[in-house]
């Protein structure tokens, strides 16, 4: 029975579990493993599971909708929305879309999820099955858009229309898909990857992606950040987070970089400050992340002393080659409902810590609430910095970067000349406002980033 129980969790882990740790941030991609470190200060207040009943089944990761609903994966019906009260019901019709659940042998695995950049549509990636589908959150239409050789782990698009996704290993569709990845987490493979679907082939019938990173051991999250231009991956097994330069005309990926060495990173976001949140299942933890220097911060570490102790002995397995799939159990995330594997964050500052039990953890962090504080304070000097940029724009644009501090979300687009740049997903980027520069790009939630700074410095 015991055996059974493990390899249960190992099943339900592999959808984006598994990695190495590491502390200090790092610029030169390098392998060596480091004892994971604890002297870093939690920024968690209270926390509680939500929703009450625990009726959830593999809500790997998700989103929050404009409404407040929450928008999770499940195993039985794709993604099922919960009311803030914790009502939930299915969304979408998936079975339509060819979703298959076990003990169909092709069956589907809902994992990442993530919001298009205009604010309505959501990506649902497949591990188990290799497909994406495209969800239409105010119709509810499921729409099957790619279908990929393996599992696709997580999946977002950028502001041109591409569509990037992460494979973690090959393991085709069918009977042996988990075998597969059981593999791939139990020692590193290399055959992780980062796949590109151009804006122009997603008209098409079929359409192709192409590889633009190789060599990963078990790519996991990805996230896009349009104000700098860069792609992050989580790549689980050797225990980092990956940064490349992205030219969005091209999809060429350049600089590439290991922004952070961190215990077994699984998904991650970017929250409307700039910043990385990552979740650790390994370490039982969450971080968050500076995206310009890798240095990161413990949000949320409920089990310290053991999840140290297992962490280590993660790293001295992978250098010794042993077997680490076997460290999976009911230590690993003591009285959480199951592991962490995903970071939903809200509006209001609540943070949603999603996972492979049967109920997410709801928490409220100082760092949540007073960004939702200053974000709140700026809402009219924000409504100005967009009114002068009109007038801007029309008379005499200087486009260019700049640097900034202090970044804010407005969910509005700007009906002028250069609104018809905005809906085609390009960033503009201007400083010639006065008092004020701002930078302005297109936000993955769908709204406007400002990025204001007090002197037009140039990056």
């Amino acid at each position: 029975m015991a055996g059974r129980i493990r390899a249960s969790y190992a099943i339900l882990a592999i959808a984006g579990l598994l990695s190495i740790g590491g502390a200090a941030p790092v610029t030169a991609e390098n392998s060596s493993s480091q004892s994971v470190q604890e002297a870093e200060t939690s920024d968690a207040g209270a926390f509680s599971f939500f929703p009450a009943d625990r009726t959830l089944t593999h809500a790997e990761d998700g989103v929050v909708m404009p409404d407040g609903r929450l928008l999770v994966g499940d195993w039985d019906h794709g993604l099922v929305t919960l009311d803030q009260d914790g009502t939930k019901r299915p969304f979408g019709d998936f079975a339509a879309a060819g979703f298959r659940t076990r003990p169909d042998p092709q069956w589907n695995s809902p994992n990442g999820i993530s919001f298009e950049p205009d604010g309505r549509h959501v990506l649902v990636a497949d591990i188990t099955g290799g497909h994406i589908y495209r969800v239409d959150t105010q119709t509810e239409e499921v729409v099957r858009i790619y279908d990929h050789p393996f599992g696709v782990n997580a999946v977002v698009r950028d502001l041109s229309g591409a569509i990037w996704f992460t494979q973690s290993t090959e393991n085709a569709a069918g009977a042996n898909s988990e075998a597969r990845m059981f593999a791939a987490a139990d020692k590193p493979l290399g055959d992780g990857s980062v796949w590109r679907i151009a804006a122009e082939e997603l008209g098409n019938p079929e359409p192709k992606a192409v590889k633009v990173v190789d060599g990963l051991d078990f790519a996991n999250g990805i996230v896009f950040d349009a104000a700098r231009g860069r792609l992050y991956v989580n790549e689980i097994v050797a225990s980092r987070i990956l940064s490349f330069a992205v030219d969005q005309a091209t999809g060429a990926l350049t600089d590439r970089r290991v922004l952070a060495a961190l215990p077994t990173p699984d998904n991650i976001e970017l929250d409307v400050n700039g910043d990385l949140w990552v979740t650790s299942p390994f370490a039982n933890a969450v971080y968050k992340v500076d995206p310009d220097t890798g240095d990161r911060q413990t949000i949320f570490a409920p089990t310290p002393e053991v999840s140290g102790q297992i962490v280590n002995e993660f790293y001295r397995r992978l250098d010794s080659g042993e077997p680490i799939l076997s460290l999976l159990g009911p230590d690993m995330w003591g009285s959480m409902p199951g592991l962490m594997t995903g970071i939903i964050l809200g509006p209001d500052g609540t943070v949603y810590i999603s996972g492979l039990g049967n109920a997410l953890v709801r928490l409220r962090t100082k760092t949540g609430s007073s960004a939702a504080s200053r974000n709140d304070n700026a809402e009219t000097e924000i409504r100005a910095a967009i009114a002068a940029w009109h007038s801007c724009f029309r008379r005499d644009p200087e486009i260019r970067p700049v640097c900034s501090r202090r970044r804010v979300n407005f969910a509005a687009t700007p009906r002028c000349c250069g609104a018809g740049l905005v809906a085609a997903g390009l960033s503009l980027r201007m400083s010639r406002i006065e008092p004020r520069k701002v930078a302005i790009t297109l936000a993955a939630g769908g709204g406007l980033r400002l990025n204001l700074r007090e002197e037009n410095q140039p990056c």
